[in-house]
């Protein structure tokens, strides 16, 4: 399963040390981070009740992530699907990575193909 951002507590309730962060982590890549999560908390764009729904329809194979675990189960092996993607955000970055891999492995044939007997 690859879930996107669900409005949850998670973030809100995300415990950070109570020690004060030094200068240089505040304005580095740890107090960004840490500036990203706090920011973020109740503004996730999924709704975790419709995740709720999809899980339990792809577990028991009803409804419509129901059909996804169905034709998963019938596919051949290399037609079945690998992942339960749940939410735009994390739809849209895969299929960017996935292009991305893509792109490399296309512009790498030539030489993938060079180094056979």
């Amino acid at each position: 399963m690859n879930p996107g951002a669900f409005r949850t507590n998670f973030l809100g309730e995300m415990q950070f040390s109570s020690n004060p962060l030094p200068k240089d982590y505040k304005t580095g890549v740890v107090g960004q981070t840490m500036s990203r999560f706090t920011d973020a908390a109740g503004k996730q764009v999924g709704d975790p009740d419709k995740a709720i729904e999809r899980i339990f329809e792809f577990v028991v194979g009803e409804g419509m992530a129901g059909e996804l675990a169905l034709k998963m189960k019938e596919g051949k092996d290399g037609d079945r699907a690998l992942r339960l993607v749940l939410g735009e955000d994390a739809l849209t970055r895969m299929k960017r990575n996935n292009d991305k891999f893509v792109g490399d492995f296309t512009i790498g044939e030539k030489v993938a193909l060079s180094t056979g007997f």
